[in-house]
């Protein structure tokens, strides 16, 4: 059983759709049952982080769940040069929570 898994999206576009429909592609691919179907996603797109919720029961193209830092409800795009007490927020909520059923 595995504890984590790395995933390399990356794509010529630069828009932030691709990447997503690329990531959860992926990450369906790279666990391939071997991992629990919910899992932690970190999307890093330019200087930017989305944590997401990975769901592989969901239908394709919405398995991807966007989280927001407990202390910033609806935020879901952290900046590594402006957001770092979020992000270490984020961190930390991640290794002491399972994500959630839904």
């Amino acid at each position: 059983m595995y504890s984590h898994v790395v995933v390399n999206a990356t794509r010529a576009a630069n828009d932030l759709a691709t990447g997503l429909e690329q990531l959860e592609r992926d990450l369906e691919v790279e666990t391939n049952n071997l991992m629990p179907s919910r899992l932690w996603a970190i999307l890093f797109h330019g200087l930017e982080l989305r944590f997401y919720e990975y769901h592989r029961d969901l239908p394709a193209g919405h398995r991807l769940i966007p989280m927001s830092p407990p202390s910033e409800p609806g935020q879901h795009t952290l900046k590594m040069r402006d957001d770092e007490e979020e992000i270490q927020g984020m961190m930390t909520y991640l290794v002491l929570n399972e994500p959630t059923a839904i």
